[in-house]
């Protein structure tokens, strides 16, 4: 089992703080730090999109002015702090940004990472910032993210150029290529049928969020019809499960995982386990957090969970 570290809206943005919490994620037993991402974010959000979109009760309409700095801006200066651990957008709303502009800085991440990068994609929940930035219409936001990933995968090819079909007798070249061959890898967030189809015909991995491990191994067993289907293996496919750390000492009845006793915790592990996860991800996002909040966390939870693992 492996464990990541994601952070998201609500965590540290200041340099300081990040190159301190990158520094100890390299020290303790974990394998990978994630950043999440948003460009900007509406002042009011529907809540049956937040639970739709994310999961869970958390008001995030309430986080309009939480600090959420540039997601591939951040990643690029984490490859400069850090030498072991594997960088990863958790995930990248892959349909607010041109394909051909972010293909570019992805494959720049992974060349300074010395390759290193994972490539977390997802296609939104919130229509209001799509509207924002400009993107294509928030209802073909799916298709959009097919299109642009397959755009990118083909920009980072041993191609020597690239046709784009949307400019005809155009030829570009990208270079320099991504050091991981023939991509960096691709790993599919979202809970639903969508993405568990978009896992099957274009991603290395599956990202679920706050989902019991028996819902996993359910969604694994259609997620292994969908791979055959598309003619691939479903062994092939890596399963990283995220969740909210919350430590309950009173270790409650009616709780999700990671939400208890460090035991309850290394239980939950052993579960999703045995469900097929391959990594569990820690969220580190919720209201108040400071850089020693999170240390600390990150250190509690290697010293007493992660090292029953090891």
């Amino acid at each position: 089992m492996r464990f990541g570290v994601q952070l998201g809206v609500d965590t540290p943005s200041e340099p300081d703080g990040l190159v301190a919490l990158a520094a100890l994620v390299e020290t303790l037993p974990y394998d990978s730090l994630w950043i999440g991402d948003h460009v900007v974010i509406p002042s009011q959000i529907d809540q049956r999109a937040h639970e739709q979109g994310v999961g869970g009760q958390v008001r995030f309409s309430d986080r309009s002015a939480a600090p959420t700095s540039d997601l591939l801006t951040t990643l690029a200066f984490l490859a400069a702090v850090t030498q072991r651990v594997r960088l990863g957008t958790g995930v990248l709303v892959v349909p607010l940004r041109d394909a051909v502009v972010c293909a570019k800085m992805l494959g720049s991440i992974d060349v300074l990472s010395r390759g290193r990068l994972e490539v977390g994609i997802g296609v939104g929940w919130i229509e209001d910032e799509f509207r924002v930035v400009g993107a294509r219409p928030f209802a073909d936001r799916g298709a959009v993210t097919d299109e642009y990933v397959r755009t990118m995968t083909a920009l980072w090819s041993d191609a020597r150029t690239f046709q784009p079909p949307w400019v005809p007798n155009v030829e570009v070249a990208m270079h320099p290529k991504p050091v991981q061959r023939p991509r960096p890898p691709i790993w599919v967030g979202g809970n639903g049928l969508p993405a568990l189809r978009r896992v099957a015909v274009l991603g290395d991995g599956w990202l679920p969020l706050f989902q019991q491990p028996a819902e996993i191994a359910r969604k694994l067993g259609t997620l292994a019809e969908l791979c055959e289907r598309a003619g691939r293996d479903h062994e092939a496919i890596q399963v990283a499960a995220g969740y909210r750390l919350v430590w309950s000492e009173d270790a409650p009845v009616d709780r999700s995982p990671l939400d208890g006793t460090p035991a309850q915790m290394a239980d939950d592990i052993g579960h999703l386990e045995e469900a097929g996860c391959d990594e569990v991800h820690l969220v580190l996002a919720r209201p108040g957090l400071t850089v020693d909040h999170l240390r600390e966390d990150l250190q509690r939870f290697s010293d007493e969970v992660i090292t029953h693992f090891l």
